[in-house]
């Protein structure tokens, strides 16, 4: 996720492309979180944690491999970005009105980052795929369409769905 997220900041000029083997490599830090040291995405945790835009545990971990849900990334979204409102407020059936992440979901939806289903909801604690951050990354920033033969460089290609 963050690897993407931070893309997605160069792809829209709010932070400076750099060198890595994964597309991109931040400037030098001091590892702030104890759990990064060889994460293949460290540089851009300490990019992303660099620029305030992301913060670790109260423990003084960022747990990478932990999966994230609709919630926390809405939230994500709208600390990044800060995105522009293009569509109207609807209201998801299954987020109450006091929910944390209300305000947070309802500024990425009206954004056109993300989306909700077909029945009103939006199942904000739905653990995130990469098909829908990707897809809510490119619509979100109105990012062009690529070859799409660009797909053949990720190793379970043949599970993305059209």
């Amino acid at each position: 996720v963050s690897a993407l997220i931070y893309q997605a900041l160069v792809a829209t000029r709010r932070a400076n492309a750099i060198a890595s083997s994964y597309i991109v490599s931040p400037e030098p830090s001091n590892d702030s979180f104890t759990d990064i040291q060889n994460h293949w995405a460290a540089d851009f945790i300490r990019a992303l944690a660099n620029l305030n835009l992301v913060t670790g545990f109260a423990d003084g971990s960022f747990q990478p491999d932990t999966p994230i849900n609709r919630a926390q990334y809405a939230s994500l979204l709208v600390r990044m970005f800060n995105p522009k409102l293009i569509r109207p407020t609807v209201q998801f059936l299954d987020i109450p009105a006091d929910f944390w992440a209300l305000p947070l979901i309802t500024q990425a939806y009206r954004s056109g980052f993300l989306s909700g289903f077909p029945d009103q909801t939006f199942h904000p604690q739905q653990n995130l795929r990469r098909l829908e951050l990707i897809m809510s990354l490119v619509g979100g920033l109105a990012l062009p369409s690529a070859e799409a033969n660009l797909v053949e460089i990720y190793q379970d290609r043949d599970s993305i769905t059209d």
